[in-house]
């Protein structure tokens, strides 16, 4: 079976690249750019650009096909970003005809990229969620926004969507005043055409548990730390180490088997979760129901999550039997762009949850033995084109 991995832009996507190229697996590797990382590998010999989903969702979905006719035999599809996933998701009956995907139930998948819809299953199963507003009415929004406790945080239901054919990626935004949640909250729904959940501003560690699972049973599995985001309000890790064998990591681990069994989940997924500062409980965030950012710490840590995902489209009988803890793992240009964040940002919430900027900088400076999601000795170009490609978009 040949395979097509999409994204080449992002860092899980480099992983699979290499996790694949050492097998020797055939792969094309798609990207909305020449500059993408994923292209450059030593491992890649195939590549092609594509419209991006948000940009002409058909596009991308001819465009894919076409990939996946050159190929033949129905290629295995790996997807990084909800942009992608999502398209797939929307065309699977489609895209079933040309291309192999590993996907659940078309319910379960809504289920999992609507945070409403996760939250709600959470719920029912006695997973802790944080306090979260669902609105129907957007006239409601004025009179819920004075009875908040500021800062909020307000998330789209989905972060990716189409309207009226137009693409929308909705991002999680910390809002301080009424004013601003109205504001930011009506923008959402004009250009997605859902009202977003209105959330409790939660401080706390975040923490993800991975899974590979065919059809809800479990197969492999890692869990990890984040010591580092691309800012200190979220956002991408950049930092993270693996974590397991403590009271914490056995219930984050059985809360995401119970989900994943809920759902009788067929591929990879992502929990992610926070633990109050106040009360100390695991606190559900959200499910991602794809391949996720921090792929290269659980590749380092022994669970090769992308060669796996490859034999279970295969039918083979995978099991992983373990991984190593305390394996960190740093995204390198992330963790500067943490830097400059911490050294520079204007933010509200400086006082409460940034660290003083003499001691991020020495952090940084003092990071110890770490792997490196992006840098590679026997394979530096996808490095060096990250920078371009990072130049690339801030100037376009």
């Amino acid at each position: 079976m040949k395979a097509i991995i999409l994204d080449g832009h992002l860092k899980s996507a480099l992983c699979a690249v290499r996790s694949l190229g050492v097998k020797g697996v055939e792969f094309s590797v798609g990207g909305e750019r020449k500059t993408a990382p994923g292209f450059h590998s030593r491992y890649t010999t195939d590549t092609f650009i594509y419209t991006s989903p948000l940009r002409n969702k058909d596009s991308f979905i001819a465009e894919l096909e076409r990939e996946c006719a050159r190929l033949g035999d129905k290629p295995l599809v790996y997807a990084f970003s909800d942009t992608t996933s999502a398209a797939i998701i929307k065309h699977r009956d489609r895209l079933n005809k040309v291309a192999t995907l590993l996907l659940g139930s078309p319910e379960h998948m809504d289920t999992a990229f609507n945070k409403a819809k996760t939250l709600a299953l959470a719920k029912e199963h006695g997973i802790k969620i944080p306090t979260t507003h669902t609105l129907d009415d957007l006239d409601d929004i004025s009179a819920l926004s004075h009875t908040l406790s500021y800062p909020a945080v307000v998330k789209p239901r989905r972060t990716t969507s189409w309207k009226e054919g137009v693409g929308y990626r909705g991002v999680v935004k910390i809002v301080h005043t009424p004013a601003d949640l109205s504001a930011y909250c009506a923008r959402v729904f004009t250009e997605s055409g859902e009202i977003p959940l209105i959330q409790r501003f939660l401080k706390g560690a975040e923490y993800g548990v991975e899974l590979l699972v065919d059809q809800g049973d479990v197969r492999a599995l890692s869990m990890h730390k984040r010591i580092r985001s691309m800012s200190p309000t979220g956002g991408a890790s950049v930092v993270k180490t693996t974590i397991g064998n403590t009271p914490l990591a056995h219930v984050l681990e059985e809360q995401a088997r119970t989900l994943a069994r809920t759902l009788s989940w067929h591929g990879v997924m992502m929990v992610e979760f926070k633990v109050d500062a106040r009360s100390g409980e695991p606190t559900l965030m959200e499910i991602n129901g794809r391949f996720w950012g921090s792929l290269p710490l659980a590749y380092f840590a022994g669970v090769d999550f992308p060669y796996m995902y490859y034999e279970l489209a295969q039918g083979k009988q995978v099991k992983s039997e373990g991984y190593k803890i305390e394996v960190t793992s740093r995204h390198f240009l992330g963790d500067i762009r943490h830097l400059l964040r911490v050294l520079f940002a204007r933010d509200p919430l400086r006082p409460t949850i940034y660290p003083k900027r003499f001691e991020a900088l020495n952090t940084f400076l003092g990071t110890g033995n770490v792997r490196y999601d992006v840098i590679q000795k026997n394979d530096m170009k996808p490095f060096l084109m990250e920078i371009v490609d990072s130049m690339h978009k801030l100037v376009s």
